[in-house]
């Protein structure tokens, strides 16, 4: 035991002395010119060497290309080109590009994570292609690294619009994103019409990302679990406004790449179900986003985003917690109305993700409406009543009672009356 012990220190002392040095000798070329490397303060740092692999310093390449830079130190992240909402504290580096978390991979797709020595940030040289989108070589008699860009595809974007319908079709098998009522985002035949393979996008509160809500079901696309690795499964959940809910595009030659905001992978199709992977550019990773018609009993003009306003002139806010307010808090006065079925209705903030909700399923008058995470019960969902004067009565279906704003401007539930702080405005909005 002695024995296996003292060969197990040895091991990991090992691992601890794995070289890590400056190697002046290696020449950065970017797109034909020579750069070079230094830092915030205009100070020289040369790539490294780790292992017989070369890192370069992530800053020294951002700006070369002109792209801000930005450093923050509380959640340990870098910022290329915006700072991210996404941010928190974590174990490791973590670099946002666009907003967007990027996740460095090796040759294998396994995680490779940045380094920071004397306050720099670097990545192996293949993450660096990757993450600036540029051809990567190598030559290793003169230790010469050359990015070059990639010649851009002639491509049709994609435009998004939120008060559209769309269906996923993969580009290899013609198949269609679907979604069923047991939370499996599956990928089955297309079939024209079929209301589990149309969704909708709505925006996110981070600029050019997205929650692709399911019509069917009322849920969201969810990387399970949180993942952040290849094959972790792509399915639909209750809306929680969460980072691992949120997805952008991106046009590629050949197609549409579906990208997870959490893990910074591909949405891809497999024989039933839908993964996030490495990223291959293959058109077994490549979507047709196709507009589609809306589908039967539901209210275009209710997938929009809209801010609910009592005619008393108070606004219906959720900052940290559900509120009635005279101020402008724009981004948490937007409100999703979400059919579900029956002449139903989730209302689902746009900022927090979160349902109105009558809390603890009371049926008593009086008693507190709050947001809650999204659910599908019936204590979450509403009945627009629409007035003579084009206001709108909110009913709680769990309850029978109506939203109200109390004499403490609190938001409750109570039995309907002709006060007019139970008859509620709601007006498109951005």
């Amino acid at each position: 035991m002695k024995k296996l012990l003292a060969l197990l220190l040895v091991l990991i002392m090992a691992l601890a002395a794995t070289p890590v040095m400056a190697d002046d000798n290696v020449t950065v070329i970017l797109d034909g010119e020579v750069i070079d490397c230094r830092n915030a303060a205009g100070e020289e740092v040369p790539p490294l060497l780790i292992d017989g692999t070369t890192y370069l310093p992530v800053r020294a390449i951002a700006n070369a290309l002109n792209l801000d830079v930005q450093w923050d130190d509380e959640t340990k992240s870098v910022f290329i080109n915006g700072v991210s909402v996404l941010a928190k504290k974590t174990d490791v580096i973590n670099i946002f590009i666009g907003g967007g978390r990027f996740i460095a991979k090796d040759a294998n797709g396994n995680v490779v994570n940045p380094i920071l020595k004397d306050g720099t940030t670097y990545l192996p040289v293949r993450a660096i292609g990757e993450a600036f989108d540029k051809e990567v070589t190598w030559d290793g008699e003169t230790k010469t690294v050359t990015l070059t860009t990639k010649k851009a595809p002639e491509v049709v974007a994609t435009v998004i619009s939120k008060d559209k319908y769309y269906v996923f079709i993969n580009k290899e098998t013609g198949k269609a994103l679907t979604a069923t009522d047991h939370y499996t985002l599956e990928h089955t035949a297309y079939k024209e019409g079929e209301v589990s393979q149309i969704f909708r996008f709505v925006p996110a509160p981070t600029d050019g990302y997205f929650f692709v809500q399911s019509i069917s079901n009322g849920q969201n696309f969810d990387v399970s679990g949180h993942s952040v690795e290849a094959g972790g499964e792509i399915i639909t959940w209750d809306s929680t406004g969460a980072e691992n809910q949120m997805f952008t595009i991106k046009d590629v030659e050949g197609g549409t790449l579906i990208f997870s905001a959490s893990s910074g992978l591909p949405v891809q199709a497999t024989a039933t179900n839908t993964i996030q992977s490495t990223l291959t550019r293959q058109p077994i990773q490549l979507w047709e986003i196709k507009e589609t018609a809306a589908p039967a009993n539901v209210d275009l003009p209710q997938s929009g985003a809209y801010r609910m306003i009592s005619i008393g002139d108070l606004k219906l806010t959720d900052n940290n917690g559900l509120i009635v307010t005279t101020g402008d808090i724009p981004n948490n006065q937007k409100w999703t109305l979400t059919d579900a079925g029956n002449g139903e209705y989730f209302i689902t903030n746009l900022a927090t993700g979160m349902n109105l909700d009558v809390s603890g399923q009371s049926l008593t008058p009086g008693d507190p409406i709050i947001t809650w995470y999204a659910g599908t019960d019936p204590n979450q969902r509403w009945i627009l009543e629409k007035q003579s004067n084009g206001t709108y009565l909110i009913k709680s279906v769990h309850s029978g009672l109506y939203l109200t704003i109390n004499s403490n401007n609190m938001l409750v539930q109570d039995y309907q009356n002709s006060s007019y702080n139970q008859n509620w405005t709601i007006t498109p909005t951005n």
